[in-house]
């Protein structure tokens, strides 16, 4: 949890620092889709596919160079001795390449940042969170619907093979350690530029 809440307070103090009158664009973003998350250990293997969301908000300072702040979660997986539930917050560099008439039409883009992944592991007689930080990184596309409204999809690696076991000074799941965790998703994509 504290791991969580300093990767939040350091997402907030650099959006502060970037003047939302100088921004080019500011977007609020949402987006749906197929979510695979897999957990292995030294004894099993949990892996499986679900629905998952996310909200965000997408800055500019300049016209080719984003960034972008994303809350989310997916879908429980699970097998009759464990379950697994996760929730995300990323912070993500966006370079984009605008395409189409006048050059903004559409526009390709790649993700690159980290996501502090939480995960709720269900066992036996025991459930708790922790939670870990790891590396993202993404493609995506979005095409102008109207004046500032896009419509798009996206394939992201929020964290692979992230470890989840016991660490020093750490919180860890009860009787685990060593365990690692995965998480992607490909999305549809909704998004409004103010």
């Amino acid at each position: 949890m504290r791991q969580t809440l300093r990767f939040a307070l350091l997402s907030a103090l650099l959006l502060s620092h970037i003047p939302m009158a100088a921004a080019f664009d500011s977007t609020l973003r949402a987006g749906t889709g197929l979510y695979w998350l897999e957990y292995r250990d030294p004894t099993q293997i949990v892996a499986g596919k679900r629905i998952g969301w996310y909200v965000g908000y997408l800055g500019r300072p300049v016209p080719y160079l984003g960034f972008e702040v994303r809350l989310g979660g997916c879908g429980k997986v699970a097998t009759p001795s464990i379950s697994l539930q996760a929730g995300l917050l990323s912070m993500l560099l966006r370079p984009t390449y605008s395409f189409g008439a006048m050059g903004e039409e559409s526009e390709l883009y790649m993700l690159l940042g980290a996501t502090n992944l939480g995960v709720t592991r269900t066992a036996v007689g025991s459930s708790s969170t922790i939670s870990r930080l790891g590396a993202s990184y993404g493609l995506g596309i979005d095409l102008r619907l109207g004046e500032n409204v896009f419509l798009g999809a996206e394939w992201i690696s929020y964290q692979q093979r992230v470890g989840f076991g016991e660490r020093r000074g750490d919180k860890s799941w009860p009787g685990v350690a060593k365990a690692d965790l995965s998480l992607s998703g490909a999305t549809l994509n909704f998004a409004y530029r103010f």
